[in-house]
């Protein structure tokens, strides 16, 4: 993946060899180049189109584009330039005037080690005696994302490896892009364009929930395919059409929890301890017997025609569920409106409470 402002364009200074490796005795000239063992890498001097600085780089096959500079922010002005093992062990790239422009900068290197250019395109540099692997290129990317490359992030330290446009196309400095792995509990991969994000990925397991408080920057138009995006909205957002039959719903059904309320205060009020002796005894009546049980001092109907009027309590008349069964809208022969509530399925806990 290369990842930058335009295409690279760059004059390479090589002189054909076949080593890929450098030791203590041998270093790079400005006129040479490390080549892979396979042929496919090479790490050289070069000097981008319309530009007379010079920079260390590697780059694929015969051709560029460049995949990786060694120093971007530091340039040389000649082709005085040299790559060698320094005294500390560290890969170092010098200048004519013996100035250090870049190093590998490790730490506590033998100073017996040697660099080598991968076939994988990775420079790496490692002890000669124990094979330690003290640095390389693939952890400090530039623009470029190589096959065998990881793009990582450590939780422990908040260190992330990030690629870095060019400036331009004849400046390899750091550019205005770069993109990094974000959110690492659902990682993602983010391109930022200074402080604001330019595009994301999403999140990789495809199930994380996201958040914005503001306009979705990164929305994209496919041709074809892409993904469902569903988004959770403020009651104030929803269709006008929704919103009101919502609002009928939840006033009927409030209406006819009140009138309930009421039947069942006034019962409670007239009737004695005595009187509901007396009503337990003479109007017994069976679970099943829904068209027998009356409540006192109301108006009652045969439930016949409790049926018709309901269209058979059918479920597109009900207005909502209470504490002893669901209430159902009706309308009766004269045209009078009602409302129905079945105790069918919690007739006892009903009597209880109305007997």
């Amino acid at each position: 993946m290369l990842f930058g402002t335009s295409l690279q364009i760059a004059t390479v200074k090589r002189l054909a060899t076949s080593l890929d490796t450098i030791t203590s005795s041998h270093f790079l000239k400005d006129s040479e180049t490390l080549r892979s063992s396979n042929g496919f890498f090479h790490l050289g001097f070069f000097t981008p189109q319309n530009s007379t600085f010079s920079y260390l780089g590697i780059w694929y096959m015969s051709r560029p584009p460049v995949i990786w500079v060694a120093n971007r922010d530091h340039h040389i002005n000649n082709s005085s330039g040299i790559v060698k093992i320094s005294k500390d062990g560290n890969l170092v790239l010098m200048n004519g005037q013996e100035e250090i422009l870049w190093s590998t900068n490790g730490s506590n290197v033998a100073s017996n080690a040697t660099a080598l250019l991968q076939n994988t395109g990775n420079l790496v540099l490692q002890e000669s005696t124990t094979g330690r692997m003290v640095w390389q290129s693939f952890q400090h990317p530039c623009n470029t994302l190589l096959e065998t490359m990881k793009l990582s992030a450590n939780k422990t330290s908040g260190e992330r490896m990030k690629l870095t446009s060019w400036r331009n196309t004849q400046d390899p400095s750091i550019g205005n892009f770069y993109s990094r792995l974000e959110r690492l509990e659902i990682p993602e991969i983010f391109t930022w364009r200074g402080n604001q994000p330019y595009w994301r990925s999403g999140p990789w397991n495809g199930i994380g929930c996201m958040f914005w408080s503001s306009n979705l920057t990164d929305i994209q138009r496919f041709s074809t395919g892409g993904t469902d995006l569903y988004i959770r909205v403020p009651y104030s957002e929803l269709d006008e059409k929704k919103k009101n039959a919502t609002v009928i719903i939840v006033v009927a059904i409030i209406i006819g929890t009140i009138l309930m309320v009421m039947c069942g205060c006034v019962l409670w009020k007239k009737t004695t301890k005595g009187e509901r002796k007396n009503l337990k005894n003479q109007n017994r009546i069976q679970v099943n017997d829904l068209s027998k049980f009356q409540l006192p001092e109301l108006s009652h109907f045969e439930f016949e025609k409790l049926v018709i009027a309901t269209n058979n309590f059918h479920s597109d008349n009900k207005l909502g569920q209470g504490g002893f069964g669901p209430v159902y809208k009706g309308t009766l022969e004269d045209g009078q409106e009602i409302a129905v509530k079945d105790f069918q399925e919690h007739l006892d806990k009903a009597r209880r409470i109305y007997e």
